[in-house]
């Protein structure tokens, strides 16, 4: 797993209008904020508040990407991504966290760890790095 923090990246765009995407982040008014910069960058956003409802929402449907909180209410990040990756094996996934480190993560590949706050333009950066890496 990659660490994003603080890195300036020269990958620059705005999202294909096809590209999609789960957004998961327990606290409202943080996902109301980040789901509205990704969808004005282009994205396609399935929001969810919990890695239950990101699950459901999901479905059986294809997604290019989650960016997930690590520590929701009923499941960590780290487990609701690898509860996709059993139908999507190579769905990248972004790792919000305010902590430093996820070393349960370590190894994992297609993934990053980014802190919070989120510094939106590099949040939208490191997206269309790892959707570009995944095609």
């Amino acid at each position: 797993m990659e660490d994003w923090h603080g890195r300036d990246d020269a990958f620059r765009g705005r999202a294909s209008g096809s590209d999609s995407g789960s957004f998961v982040e327990d606290e409202a008014l943080i996902r109301i904020s980040a789901v509205d910069f990704l969808q004005d960058a282009g994205l396609s956003v399935i929001e969810a508040g919990t890695a239950s409802q990101a699950l459901q929402e999901v479905g059986q449907g294809e997604i290019d990407i989650i960016v997930t909180d690590v520590h929701l209410p009923d499941m960590t990040g780290l487990a609701l991504a690898l509860k996709l990756r059993e139908s999507q094996p190579d769905l990248p996934v972004i790792f919000a966290t305010g902590d430093r480190n996820l070393p349960e993560a370590d190894g994992l590949a297609k993934a990053v760890l980014i802190s919070k706050p989120y510094d939106y333009d590099h949040l939208i950066d490191v997206i269309r790095s790892l959707i570009a890496g995944a095609h």
